[in-house]
């Protein structure tokens, strides 16, 4: 039986419509995940500025991620006995690792962080199924070469937002989000989900930078379709939570 200082490792897995629907033609799906742990959940995402591209959301919530996303299921991959305190001081340690500003959607993205994250937390890996396309695309380097540039990086999107925000003397978009010490993770009071007042991300935070980015690809998206032959979109599904056959779980060195 669990302890009080034990949680399930789920991976939530969502749907990315306007890619799906622009690369469903080669047989391959784009997913986005994130990793819920003491009922938070964590995602890495690009940006435009230096620092940390990981950031915190209430499980499941399309909302917070943007309108290029659909639920499409969750995965009970394992369960760790590190506190909610040592999955905080491991999220300060990879964040220096996953950077905003180093995203890339086939060589560094969300689903290489929740690889890593859930590794870390109980010895599980992903299924194969959910960075596929990121996979494959490292034996067949065309499929790099057929998806838009402006999808790939958020260093490829316009630089007209960094530039506003500089002009309006705006703060860094992450030293908002930073504690004294510099922690992207400070302990709140509880590990209890927050509620939705206390988890609206700031207009600065890492998260809000990605939802920008999404929302860059989505009119990109938009304004491609309208100028190609109209084709049949792919459809996303929404399943409930289907545990694997198996579990991993990792306990913390005495």
């Amino acid at each position: 039986m669990a302890n009080s200082h034990s949680s399930p490792v789920i991976v939530n897995v969502y749907d990315m419509s306007s890619l799906n629907e622009y690369i469903s033609n080669i047989g391959l799906g784009v997913y986005h995940t994130g990793v819920e742990v003491y009922e938070r959940e964590y995602c890495y995402g690009g940006h435009q500025f230096g620092g940390s591209g990981i950031f915190e959301m209430v499980p499941r919530d399309t909302e917070n991620l943007g309108p290029n996303y659909t639920f499409k299921t969750s995965i009970i991959i394992g369960c760790t006995d590190f506190t909610y305190r040592d999955v905080c001081t491991i999220l300060n340690t990879m964040e220096k690792e996953f950077l905003g500003d180093q995203y890339h959607l086939l060589r560094k993205n969300c689903n290489h962080f929740s690889s890593a994250f859930v590794e870390i937390l109980c010895g599980a890996t992903l299924p194969k199924w959910i960075n596929r396309l990121a996979s494959v695309s490292t034996k067949l380097p065309f499929i790099e070469k057929s998806i838009p540039k402006e999808w790939l990086t958020p260093l490829q999107q316009s630089d007209e937002e960094v530039t506003r925000s500089r002009a309006n003397n705006q703060p860094h978009p992450l030293i908002s989000r930073r504690s004294t010490t510099g922690s992207m993770f400070s302990l709140p009071p509880t590990p209890n989900r927050t509620s939705s007042s206390q988890t609206t991300t700031s207009t600065t935070s890492p998260g809000e930078q990605w939802r920008r980015f999404q929302m860059q690809v989505s009119n990109y998206f938009s304004r491609t379709s309208n100028g190609a032959t109209n084709g049949t979109g792919g459809s996303s599904s929404t399943s409930m939570s289907t545990p694997p056959t198996e579990k991993s779980s990792r306990r913390r060195p005495s």
